[in-house]
C-alpha cells in the first residue's frame, strides 16, 4: 500500500489546530505531538525502506510467506523532562515517541511468530511481544495496538515471492521518497540556522580583528555552503543526512526527543559548515577567546597558551595561525546591527536545547 507524502506542519505550538485539517484533528484526540508525529513517520518509512531495499538485494526471500512491518515508533508520556514540548494547549499532557527496537524490525515470516520489542526512550525501559499468525485465506493485513500505538498481535496474509519482493520494493522506493520529504521539511529551517551561523561567526571575527561587521562569506559562496549541507557533494553525503543517519539509530533518542535532537545538531553543525568554508579551525573561537582575553597576537604565544590552558586540545601551530587570520571576504556585505528576526550574535551554544527550534517556525 503506498503511502502518501507527509505535508509540513506549521504550527506555532503543539497544540494549535486548524478545524478543517482532520489528520491534525485527529492527532489531538490521540493526544500526540503533531510535529513530532511528522518527523517519526518518515524516520519510521526511511528505517524500514531501508531494510527491505536490503531484504530485495539480497533476493533470499521465501516461496511464500508474509510480510510484517511493525511500527519504529510507540507514543507514550516522556518520563524525561521535555519542557513545554508535551503541553497542550488545553493544559493536557501530549504523549512523546519512543524509539522501538524489535527482535525483527522488518519481518518476512513463513511461521507463525513472536516478535519482541523494547524501548529505552524517554526515560522508559518498557518491552512486550506482538503475536504475527500467518493467513492463508484472507485479502488484508490486520494489526491491533495498544494504547501507546505499540502492535500487539497481527494477522498477515500469505503471499507468493513475487508479491513479498514487489511489495519490498514499494516500501523501499518509499523510503527513498521519504528522505526527500524530510528534506524538504528541513530545508527552510536549515537554511535559516546557516544564516544565523553565518551572522554570528561573522560577527564574532570581526569584533575579535576590531574591524567593522562584515560577512564572512558573499551571498554565492554561503548559497553553496547551504547546498552541500543539504546535499552533500560527490563522495560524500551532506550534513543533514549525516544528521538523519544518527537519529535512525535507537540509541539517539534514549535522552532526547527527535526534534530536539535535530534541532541542536543543525545548529551545531550549522556553525561548522561556516568555519569550515572560511577556513576556521572547530575551536577557532576558543583560540582568538584566549588571544583577546591575554591580549596576544603573535602565533607562538597563543600556541603556548591555549595548549596551557586546554592541553586535551592538541592545539596546532597551523590551527592557530589559521584562526587568527581568518577575514571577511571583501566582496560580502556589510553586517547591520540592526536586525528583525531577533536572533543575537552568540546564538550557537552547543549546550542549548534549542526548544524554540523547529516549533518556532514551523516543522
Amino acid at each position: 500500500m503506498t503511502t502518501a507524502p507527509v505535508e509540513a506542519l506549521d504550527l506555532d505550538e503543539p497544540g494549535v489546530l486548524e478545524e478543517d485539517d482532520e489528520n491534525l484533528s485527529a492527532l489531538a484526540v490521540n493526544g500526540r505531538h503533531a510535529s513530532l508525529w511528522t518527523l517519526t513517520e518518515l524516520l519510521h518509512r526511511i528505517v524500514v525502506g531501508r531494510l527491505a531495499a536490503r531484504l530485495v538485494e539480497e533476493g533470499d526471500l521465501p516461496v511464500s510467506g508474509g510480510l510484517f512491518v511493525p511500527e519504529s515508533f510507540g507514543w507514550m508520556c516522556s518520563k524525561i523532562n521535555v519542557g513545554r514540548k508535551d503541553n497542550g494547549r488545553n493544559g493536557e499532557r501530549l504523549s512523546m515517541p519512543v524509539r522501538l527496537e524489535w527482535s525483527e524490525p522488518l519481518a518476512v515470516l513463513t511461521e507463525n511468530t513472536e516478535l519482541v520489542w523494547s524501548t529505552l526512550s524517554m526515560g522508559h525501559d518498557e518491552s512486550g511481544v506482538c503475536k504475527v499468525v500467518l493467513d492463508d485465506v484472507g485479502f488484508e493485513d490486520q494489526v491491533e495496538k495498544d494504547e501507546f500505538g505499540v502492535p500487539v498481535f497481527a494477522s498477515v496474509v500469505t503471499e507468493p515471492e513475487r508479491v513479498l519482493r514487489q511489495r519490498l520494493t514499494v516500501i523501499a522506493e518509499e523510503g527513498e521518497m521519504a528522505r526527500w520529504e524530510l528534506r524538504s521539511l528541513m530545508a527552510p529551517r536549515v537554511r535559516l540556522m546557516l544564516r544565523r551561523a553565518h551572522f554570528g561567526v561573522s560577527h564574532e571575527v570581526c569584533a575579535f580583528q576590531g574591524m567593522p561587521d562584515r560577512l564572512l562569506l558573499d551571498e554565492v559562496a554561503l548559497e553553496s555552503v547551504i547546498t552541500d549541507f543539504l546535499y552533500g557533494v560527490e563522495g560524500r553525503i551532506g550534513k543533514l543526512d549525516a544528521i538523519v543517519e544518527k537519529i535512525l539509530t535507537p540509541e539517539s533518542m534514549r535522552r532526547v526527543d527527535p526534534l530536539r535532537y535535530v534541532n541542536r545538531a543543525v545548529r551545531r553543525d550549522a556553525a561548522e559548515a561556516i568555519r569550515q568554508r572560511v577556513g576556521d579551525p572547530r575551536i577557532g573561537r576558543r583560540i582568538r577567546d584566549v588571544a583577546r582575553d591575554l591580549d596576544l597576537r603573535d602565533v607562538e604565544s597563543v600556541v603556548a597558551a591555549v595548549r596551557d590552558l586546554y592541553p586535551k586540545d592538541k592545539v596546532s601551530t597551523d590551527r592557530v595561525a589559521a584562526a587568527l587570520s581568518v577575514q571577511p571576504d571583501p566582496m560580502s556585505g556589510c553586517l547591520s546591527m540592526t536586525r528583525s528576526d531577533g536572533f543575537d550574535s552568540d546564538f550557537v551554544d552547543e549546550d542549548s536545547d534549542g526548544s524554540d527550534g523547529w516549533l518556532s517556525g514551523g516543522f
